[in-house]
This record gives C-alpha cells, sequence and structure tokens, in this order.
C-alpha cells in the first residue's frame, strides 16, 4: 500500500468511526483528497452521516467538501442521515444546500426513507425547505404511499399540507387510499377524503378501494366510501364487483349494505358468474335471501350455461335450493351440456335436491294445466298447454292462428275455428285434462 492510499484509508475510517482529530489532522496536512471514495464509493461525509458524527460532518462542511455526492448504491449524505434518523445531521446538510431530490439506485430520496422510518422531524425539515414531496421510486412509491403505508398519520398530515399529489399511482396501480384501507385506517381514509382523493382509481388488475374494503371486510370503511358516492359497480380484471368480492370473501354486513344502496345485483364477470351464484355456490343462505328479496335475475346463466339454482343443487345446498325455487327461478334451464338443475344433483349424489325439483317441475306443469283448463271452462278461448299438445295442435298451427304466450301456452280463438276444429279440442281438452286434475 502507498502512503497516499494509507492517508486515504486512515482518513475515510476517522470519519466513519467519529474520530475527529485525525480528520482534522488530514485535511490540514493535506495529506488526502476531501472527497476521496473507499472501495463503495463512499466520501468522508457519506461515512459521518451515516453514522451519526455531527461535530466531522460540520468539519468537512466547513472544508468545503462535495455535499452531493452519491455512492455505488447513489446514497448520499443526505439520504443516509436520513435513513437513520439523524436530525442534527439533516438539517446541517440541508443549510448548506444539500440536494434535497437526489434518488438513489432505487429512486429512493430522503424524505422518501424519512416517511417510511416514521423520521417526522426529518420529513417536516425537508418539506419546509421545499423538497419534492411527489417523486416516485422504482416501484413509482411516493413518500405519501410509505407514510401510509407505516401508518404515520403526523407525516401523511404534513405531506398534504405540503399539497402533495394524492392520486399517484405506484407499478401495481395502488394509490395511498387503497393502502389505507388495506391496513384499516380510517382515521387516514378520513383525511384522504377531505383532500378529495379520486375514490374510483383502479389499480392494474381493476380493484377499487371499495372492492379492497370488500374483501379485507373493513365495514366501517366500506360505509365512508359508498357514503361519499364511491362507484358501487366498477368491475376488475375479472369482471368482479365489489359486491361479488365481499360475498366470495363472506362479508356478509358489507354485502347487505352493498345491496342497500342499490349496487348492480346482476353484474356477470368474464366467466358469467354473478354475486347470486357466488353466494348459492359458498352457501351464504342469509346472502342468497337478501339478493332474491332485491329482485336480483335468478335465472341469470354463467357461460357455460348454469344458474344459481345449478351451483347450489352442485354442492347440495339443500336451504338455497329451496329459497330459489320459492322466488320462482326456472327449474328446468338447462347448460350448455344439457343438464338442468336436478340432473346436476343426482349427478353430484344430491338426490334428495334431485327429487325435491323434480316434484316441483311436476306441480308447475300441473298447475299451468289446471290454469288452462279454468280458462277454457271461462272463456270463448282455448288454451293448449304447447308441451302436451300433439295432432290437435299440430292441425291448428297449420291454419295459422295459433298465437305462442309468455307462459308457453297456445291460445286459439274459439270464434275464428271451424266446427270440426272446434270438436277435435274439445275431445283432446277433456282427455288431456283428465290426466292432471
Amino acid at each position: 500500500m502507498t502512503i497516499k492510499a494509507a492517508h486515504k484509508d486512515a482518513f475515510l475510517a476517522a470519519a466513519a468511526n467519529g474520530d475527529v482529530e485525525i480528520v482534522k489532522e488530514k485535511l490540514e496536512k493535506k495529506q488526502c483528497d476531501i472527497d476521496c471514495r473507499n472501495e463503495g464509493g463512499k466520501t468522508a461525509l457519506i461515512c459521518a452521516a451515516f453514522n451519526g458524527h455531527k461535530d466531522i460532518v460540520d468539519v468537512l462542511l466547513a472544508h468545503n467538501c462535495e455535499i452531493d455526492l452519491q455512492d455505488i448504491d447513489g446514497e448520499t449524505a443526505l439520504i443516509l442521515a436520513a435513513v437513520n434518523g439523524h436530525n442534527d445531521i439533516v438539517d446541517a446538510l440541508v443549510a448548506h444546500n444539500s440536494n434535497l431530490n437526489l434518488q438513489d439506485r432505487y429512486g429512493e430520496t430522503a424524505l422518501m426513507v424519512a416517511a417510511l422510518a416514521g423520521y417526522k422531524e426529518i420529513v417536516y425539515s425537508l418539506l419546509a425547505n421545499n423538497c419534492n414531496p411527489d417523486l416516485q421510486g422504482n416501484n413509482d412509491r411516493t413518500a405519501l404511499m410509505k407514510a401510509v403505508r407505516a401508518g404515520y398519520k403526523e407525516i401523511v398530515y404534513s405531506l398534504l399540507a405540503h399539497n402533495c399529489k394524492l392520486d399517484l399511482q405506484d407499478i401495481y396501480g395502488w394509490n395511498a387510499l387503497m393502502y389505507a384501507v388495506s391496513n384499516g385506517d380510517k382515521t387516514i381514509i378520513d383525511v384522504l377524503i377531505t383532500y378529495n382523493c379520486n375514490l374510483d382509481l383502479q389499480n392494474i388488475i381493476g380493484g377499487t378501494a371499495l372492492m379492497r374494503a370488500g374483501y379485507k371486510g373493513h365495514k366501517e370503511i366500506a360505509d365512508v366510501l359508498v357514503a361519499h358516492n364511491c362507484n358501487l359497480d366498477l368491475q376488475d380484471y375479472n369482471g368482479s364487483t365489489a359486491l361479488m368480492t365481499a360475498i366470495a370473501n363472506q362479508h356478509k354486513e358489507i354485502a347487505e349494505m352493498l345491496v342497500a344502496h342499490n349496487c348492480n345485483l346482476d353484474s356477470q364477470d368474464k366467466h358469467g358468474d354473478t354475486a347470486l351464484m357466488y353466494a348459492a355456490y359458498n352457501g351464504n343462505e342469509e346472502i342468497v335471501d337478501v339478493l332474491v328479496v332485491h329482485n336480483c335475475n335468478v335465472d341469470l346463466q354463467d357461460r357455460n350455461g348454469w344458474s344459481a339454482l345449478m351451483r347450489a343443487a352442485c354442492k347440495g345446498h339443500k336451504d338455497i335450493v329451496e329459497a330459489l325455487v320459492a322466488h320462482n327461478c326456472k327449474l328446468d334451464l338447462q347448460s350448455n351440456r344439457g343438464e338442468t338443475a336436478s340432473i346436476i344433483a343426482r349427478n353430484s349424489n344430491h338426490v334428495e335436491i334431485a327429487v325435491s325439483i323434480e316434484n316441483q317441475l311436476r306441480r308447475n306443469r300441473n298447475w299451468e294445466h289446471r290454469k288452462a283448463l279454468m280458462l277454457v271452462l271461462t272463456g270463448s278461448n282455448y288454451l293448449l298447454p304447447s308441451s302436451s299438445i300433439i295432432s290437435p295442435a299440430a292441425a291448428l298451427v297449420d291454419t295459422g292462428r295459433v298465437v305462442q304466450t309468455p307462459v308457453e301456452i297456445q291460445r286459439v280463438d274459439a270464434t275464428l275455428m271451424t266446427s270440426s276444429e272446434k270438436v277435435l279440442c274439445d275431445l283432446f281438452l277433456v282427455q288431456h285434462i283428465m290426466r292432471y286434475i
């Protein structure tokens, strides 16, 4: 090792270890460059600042060292002083016009590291000296996001008071509000809303703050977001809504609140699933009851043709099957493979449910036949059940005077029938209806 190298190593070691006399001696004798570096690129100032040696920092600043040099990781004396919470050194560096906005190799600034660590005095000092509060690191997170994630309320308030941008998003699309919701920090959420943050920003997978509340089960926070008119019906990349998210994660109270605020009950995700299907599949009878009472469409089908009834039948949720049947869901809907709910129940070994559905379907059909008989006996029109008409109906269809009705009953005006047609219908109706009464 040369003499010059030896002086340099001794100088840097003294700065790092707090030996101010050796530092002064080396400087006075000019035995080394004040801005010399070690193998990591650190100068004497960086070493002293990192280790909290304020007296050495003062000596180096008095000898006009370069204040903003960066080591191989991009760290400056100011950033490292902030990392370790050395308020007095930060103040000294700021007073000597250190660049407050330099970023290290990770994109971090002195403000970011102080905000993340909770060093509020350093944050106050940097903000008071007009550092940029909106710089983003390599992951695009800001000082505000870091403070929110860490739960440092006073730092959050200070950043907001210095007009930082509330709605910047990181590489995952998360903003400060989403982090606060995820943490369940209602106090910070209230403040962010007071400063008019955007409640409906979506992250890279389409998630919103409300969806996050639904996922985590933060009912009080969901109430706040809804009270401030957030969009209840936004969908994420999968097509899921906040209602679906709450139901999928078994947060009944949030689901009920969203329903009470008139969210869209019939939104379908990219698989065609609805909130009712989620609840039926998961066996959440209470949520099913809430949805059907609020008139959701019980007969929507997913992209495989499955309905909520089929989901409940497949999983063996008897009470939910009964609830759906009681709300007049269609019992004979078919999946893309031609399966009905009763077939699905049998294939899943839920025979009792299959029998229950089949019996109800038989009762429904009998009721339609009874209605047909009553109308025939009390009016001038013949009502023929379309599913049961064979040759007489075919003969009438050929006349061009058969009309399909919403209840799938064929109506023929008797005044337009020939006598032979009327006799044929009379014979058919008597023979047919007697089978069902």
